[in-house]
């Protein structure tokens, strides 16, 4: 968990400020989480780690804050980390996270005219949980695409799963389990039993035999 505050920390430093010894730091740390995140990449069929690399590496010219949290976020469960012991960062002269740094999910969007409690708007991949009075991931096996005042998140078809990952913001991320063969795009997507029941692990190819 250091591993990600701190390269959460000098993504926020590198993207805010040119300073040598922020690169340095930033690099060191992303560097020792990219294997975690390709292992994750695999299961998940995700880009996270490229991401990662892309935006922290020693040449970089820019640095994405927001690419960078949303690419570590993506692989909380991956890692076995939760959003509240991560945490966010914290701007102490402000009494407030610095802008787009809350812990994962976070405080919802207001729309015009809205104010305090009529504030339940939450981006893809997490929705309104009016008990913790924040939007909140959505919960593995499922999804939601759009932005929103959606209080739940959209099922996995029957018989897919997403392998445990969370905040799913496309049908795409529901993939058919061991057994099951089919392509899901949408909530409508089918996933039917394998013709040969007796199927090795190895024969399924996303999703194909």
């Amino acid at each position: 968990m250091p591993l990600i505050q701190s390269t959460l920390l000098y993504a926020h430093k590198r993207e805010n400020a040119n300073v040598a010894e922020d690169i340095g730091y930033g690099t060191a740390f992303a560097a020792t989480l990219l294997p975690m995140l390709a292992s994750c990449d695999k299961l998940s069929g995700g880009t996270t780690a490229d991401t990662l690399f892309e935006n922290m590496h020693l040449e970089a010219t820019s640095t994405s804050f927001k690419a960078v949290k949303k690419a570590l976020e993506d692989n909380y469960d991956c890692l076995s980390v939760s959003c509240p012991s991560v945490g966010g960062l914290w701007n102490t002269a402000a009494g407030t996270y610095f802008s787009g740094a809350n812990p994962c999910g976070g405080v919802a969007i207001c729309l015009a005219g809205q104010t305090g409690s009529e504030c339940q708007t939450c981006g893809p991949g997490y929705y309104y949980s009016s008990e913790n009075v924040l939007c909140v991931p959505c919960p593995a096996d499922s999804f939601k695409s759009e932005t929103s005042e959606a209080d739940k998140c959209s099922a996995c078809p029957i018989y897919s799963t997403t392998l445990n990952l969370k905040s799913r913001i496309s049908a795409t991320a529901c993939q058919c389990a061991s057994g099951f063969v089919g392509t899901i795009k949408s909530t409508e997507g089918v996933c039917s039993r394998c013709a040969h029941f007796k199927l090795v692990e190895e024969q399924l190819v996303n999703g194909t035999y």
